[in-house]
């Protein structure tokens, strides 16, 4: 039995000398009334002591010969006022290694064993280099310290700020008022005037009374009211019920709106291309579903260039332009664009704006409708020897997509052989305006603008 148990003493203490090693963990053992000490081979590498330093053998403070000589007094102190007495310490103390000169943080955690009266007998302890954790500690304080002195200057320069806004805002008030040559007004995000000054009475002729509380959309004719002018001017916040078909200007805030691109920085534009640092833009990414990971939309004439390319407007909506929105998942918004659904970020809406206006869908029946770039009289107008003119379909209108009108007109074509003012050589010199009272109506249809012909849609009136 005496041999298995000295067996299991030795299995365990090649284990501990194995988690030692592992962990990079030194330990100390000094017996207080004989003086003998052992050293762990880790404790020698950690404190960069000679390699002959003997691991066994009487009580010596070769060390304290390693510790910092800033530290050097004090942790000597501190780890012969803990001994004293029975229980646990811990100290962290710097060292400079012997063997390279390098300075360490170390940490020394300890157990005082006593006699059945108390004395204390012996010592062990383990030391671990914590050189990292010390360094990420000052990082964090020193991040701390500057964060708190940040915001105190910021705070210093906010009251200063406020008296001073107080002050620019009265006499900013008392200056609007006296102004007789400018009309100068506020208006809430209702749109609803808040302020009129005297300017204002003068060249729109209402006076405050009148006009104070009321929507500033009485400022535009009944046409331009019809079109929906006045709306592109009011805040997104219609229910949510109406989500679906609603119109809406995309109009993100250009100072915060920073988007990643690339660009050639080439002169010819085709090398040296590659990723420019996030800035204000005047576009939104659309992608093909309400998702930061998804891929952009695609277009198939723009192929040639990646999606985040600068100059590749394929996939990207830009400020000002108006959409119907098609759907709203959270914080991302779907719109009829170049034929498909396409997705853009909107949180809280804050990057739309109402809108209203007229929307053409494809006539009720037909599956798809085509688009064009151009808008020419049908083939049957074109009488001999005048030949038809091209007319090829650039893309397509899915049924149940819409889009917003802009024009409405007649397609007409000036044919002649020669390009000279019209009977210049006589009468029927071959100048001629065909027309066949085919009509189109102008969309946005994506980057472009484009054509559908009147016959194949069916028109939605804009929302009163």
């Amino acid at each position: 039995m005496a041999r298995n148990a000295l067996a299991d003493l030795r299995e365990s203490e090649a284990r501990l000398r194995l988690v030692q090693e592992a962990a990079g963990i030194a330990s100390f053992d000094w017996n207080m009334i004989t003086g003998e000490t052992h050293r762990s081979p880790e404790f020698i590498t950690l404190h960069g002591m000679p390699a002959d330093t003997p691991l066994d053998g009487g009580y010596s403070e070769t060390w304290s010969s390693c510790l910092h000589p800033e530290d050097r007094d004090t942790v000597i102190a501190r780890f012969r006022e803990a001994i004293q007495q029975p229980g646990t310490f811990e100290i962290e103390y710097r060292i400079v290694r012997a063997d390279n000169g390098e300075t360490r943080w170390m940490q020394a955690r300890a157990r005082v064993e006593s006699d059945e009266n108390g004395k204390p007998i012996r010592v062990i302890s383990a030391q671990s280099d914590i050189t990292r954790q010390k360094e990420t500690e000052f990082a964090l304080r020193a991040a701390k310290e500057r964060l708190e002195h940040r915001v105190s200057a910021v705070r210093t320069q906010r009251d200063d700020a406020e008296e001073v806004s107080r002050e620019v805002s009265e006499q900013f008030r008392l200056l609007v008022q006296g102004v007789v040559d400018y009309a100068l007004y506020l208006i809430d995000p209702l749109g609803r005037v808040t302020t009129w000054n005297a300017g204002a009475a003068r060249i729109k002729g209402y006076t405050p009374e009148e006009i104070i509380g009321r929507h500033f959309s009485v400022f535009y004719t009944p046409e331009d009211r019809d079109a929906g002018e006045p709306a592109d001017e009011q805040p997104d916040t219609g229910p949510e019920e109406t989500i679906a078909g609603s119109v809406i200007t995309v109009r993100p805030d250009y100072a915060t709106n920073l988007q990643t691109v690339s660009y050639c920085y080439s002169p010819d534009e085709a090398s040296d291309c590659h990723e420019a640092p996030a800035h204000p833009v005047h576009f939104l990414y659309l992608r093909t579903a309400p998702d930061a990971m998804s891929p952009v939309i695609d277009n198939p004439y723009l192929t040639a260039w990646p999606g985040d390319r600068m100059f590749n407007w394929g996939n990207k909506v830009g400020t000002g332009t108006r959409w119907v929105r098609a759907e709203r998942r959270g914080d991302w918004d779907a719109i009829y664009f170049s034929g498909q659904k396409a997705w853009f970020y909107n949180p809280g809406r804050q990057n739309t704006r109402q809108a209203r206006g007229a929307q053409v869908t494809p006539r009720a029946g037909l599956a798809k409708i085509p688009v064009f770039g151009v808008g020419y009289p049908q083939p049957a107008a074109f009488l001999p020897p005048r030949t038809p003119v091209a007319m090829e379909q650039t893309y397509e209108i899915a049924a149940g997509q819409r889009y917003l009108v802009m024009q409405r007109f007649s397609a007409d074509y000036y044919w002649a052989k020669t390009y000279v003012a019209k009977d210049k050589y006589g009468p029927g010199s071959g100048q001629t305006v065909i027309m066949d009272g085919t009509e189109y109506y102008l969309i946005h249809f994506n980057h472009r603008e484009g054509l559908v012909r009147v016959a194949d849609v069916d028109l939605i009136p804009a929302a009163p």
